[in-house]
């Protein structure tokens, strides 16, 4: 019954919220107190929709009621009952827009993207852009790359990391479909964390004759909503594939897939030729199917729909300069799972 009552509520002011560099948690709040806001009045006729039922509703049996109930106003408890609703709208549409069959999906039907070449997997060469401080620009335009998540930060230590690299030429993006705007507006929230780092142990790793597979299930509360993560170092030949993915809890894949990770080194010399993250994304009963087996099991690379965020492929005539390093590698996988804390503790053993 309550999810009648919530398809009544009006979203308005999404356009506003989902394309807004801002995430919802901190923007809703911004436009309610201030009245000069564009979107500020569509706020209101949003909040006004919100039904008393709902109010009940998150006061007593939400995820958030403990931050519902601290709030004495009703029109503040709307407030923060509008924003994690119009997230999960944003949520929707961003994985619409993704697994959409469209041969120019957004954003690449922005006038300043006409002419960039997009791969089969709907990505853009990052040397066809100028890489700038939280984005990617184009003419007159900034862009940035897809979350990993459903959170729009998850992608920015791993923009970093990648942007440290300074080998466009051999990179390739997925662009977020929702959020860009003018160079001349452009002014993304900053944020701070602290990195670790250690040697890789390629030693270890380059002499397996086997696969060797590990798998971490997820405690909370650190976990998220992270169920559980798999992860190989498969020989082939004469190289080592490495493989990671991290499986969110059924009830978060109505609004978000899992992060995938692939790389393939050269096994006689360590050097990395080939890494990719990745977004899949399931529905209940592709995601039953994958949760029975281990990511070693070729099926499930075949199960769900799948939306590259990066991709680095270094020709072999580039490998003994080796532009993408061992520390370079493992800054690329902890920031593509930022907040996975076994992805970290694996690479970095001190901090398990």
């Amino acid at each position: 019954m309550i999810n009648e009552y919530i398809k009544s509520i009006q979203f308005s002011s999404l356009q506003h919220f989902a394309t807004t560099t801002m995430a919802p948690l901190f923007e809703v709040g911004e436009v309610y107190h201030n009245p000069e806001h564009p979107a500020h009045a569509l706020l209101l006729f949003d909040l006004a929709s919100i039904p008393e039922q709902v109010v009940e509703w998150f006061m007593t049996e939400s995820d958030i009621r403990h931050l519902v109930t601290r709030r004495d106003d009703v029109m503040e408890q709307k407030v923060l009952i509008f924003t994690s609703l119009v997230s999960d709208e944003i949520d929707n549409l961003r994985k619409l827009e993704l697994c959409s069959s469209n041969s120019r999906p957004k954003p690449y039907d922005h006038t300043e993207l006409q002419e960039v070449a997009l791969d089969r997997n709907m990505m853009v060469k990052c040397d066809d852009m100028q890489m700038r401080l939280g984005g990617y620009t184009k003419g007159e335009e900034m862009f940035v790359m897809l979350p990993c998540t459903n959170a729009t930060n998850s992608s920015y230590w791993l923009q970093d990391a990648i942007n440290s690299i300074r080998r466009p030429d051999l990179l390739k993006i997925r662009l977020d479909p929702l959020i860009h705007e003018p160079v001349a507006t452009f002014n993304p929230m900053m944020y701070k964390m602290q990195l670790y780092g250690t040697a890789f142990e390629w030693e270890r790793i380059k002499n397996l004759t086997v696969l060797e597979q590990t798998q971490f299930v997820a405690e909370f509360p650190s976990s998220r909503d992270i169920s559980r993560t798999d992860l190989i170092w498969k020989p082939i030949d004469d190289e080592i594939h490495f493989t990671c993915e991290e499986m969110p809890h059924k009830t978060a894949i109505s609004g978000r897939g899992s992060r995938y990770f692939h790389a393939i080194f050269q096994k006689e010399s360590g050097r990395l030729k080939h890494c990719d993250g990745a977004i899949r994304f399931y529905n209940e009963e592709e995601y039953d199917f994958r949760m029975e087996k281990h990511i070693k099991e070729n099926e499930v690379t075949r199960v769900g729909t799948r939306v590259k965020v990066f991709q680095f492929d270094v020709p072999e005539t580039e490998l003994s300069t080796e532009p993408i390093t061992h520390k370079q590698f493992m800054d690329l996988v902890t920031t593509f799972f930022v907040w996975n804390h076994d992805v970290l503790g694996y690479f970095n053993p001190s901090l398990s």
